[in-house]
This record gives C-alpha cells, structure tokens and sequence, in this order.
C-alpha cells in the first residue's frame, strides 16, 4: 500500500484544495446528481487551472519545495484523467443503428456513477507514491 504524499507547506495547500474539489464533485455525483452540469463546470475550470498552474511553474519553478515532484505527478496524473469523467458527463450514451435497429441506451444515473468511479479512481492514482509516469 503506498503512503500518502508529503508536501512542504508551499505546495500542501494547493494540494488540500485540488483533492477537496475532486471530493465534492465525487460526492455531488453520488448524493446529488442533478447537479451534474454544475460538475462538469466545476471539473472544466480544475483542469484550466492545473493547466494554467503547469504553466506558471515553468516560467517560475517550485522545484526547490518539498515534494515537488510528487506533486507534479498529482496535477499531470488529474489533467491527463480529468477529461475522461468530463466526456463521460457531457455524453448521453445514446448510440444506436438505424438500419440494424440496435439501441444502445444508459440510464443517467449510470453515466454519473461511471464519472464518479472515474474520479475515485484517478484520485487514487494521482495520491499514490508509487506510481511512476
């Protein structure tokens, strides 16, 4: 079982606050879904701020900080996962053949529940210090 990340105090609350806003959104998802658009807005902006913050490290670099490299990790493993749930969302799983007929439907709360396994996951993923890019 890989350990928790440590961070200096530099990086944990921007580390606290990007896991925080996963777990509502993962929590919204279960409890509340139809606040779903509300999620996809709220994942949409996450990722334009990891990658407005990967962009800002290298003009201006927190490699001198602790744990920097893991949270480096953190932020790509969420912009690389991140788009997936949002997809998941933004689709209506609604695929079908005219000429065969086959119809393909899933229900809503299936497509959040698929989301919100997609975040858990990539929330493990993305904390755990064993993974390597």
């Amino acid at each position: 079982m890989s350990r928790m990340p440590v961070f200096g105090p530099g990086l944990e609350a921007d580390y606290t606050k990007i896991v925080q806003i996963v777990e509502t959104q993962i929590e919204t998802l279960t409890y509340k879904v139809w606040r779903r658009h509300e999620v996809i807005e709220k994942l949409e902006a996450l990722c334009r701020e990891l990658v407005f913050q990967a962009t800002c490290d290298e003009r201006k670099s927190r490699s001198h900080l602790l744990g920097y490299a893991q949270f480096q990790r953190f932020c790509m493993t969420l912009r690389l996962c991140l788009p997936e749930a949002i997809l998941v969302l933004e689709s209506d799983w609604t695929s079908y053949e005219i000429s065969s007929r086959a119809f393909d439907w899933e229900r809503e709360d299936v497509i959040e529940y698929t989301a919100a396994c997609i975040l858990k996951e990539t929330l493990v993923a993305a904390q755990s210090t064993d993974w390597y890019l």
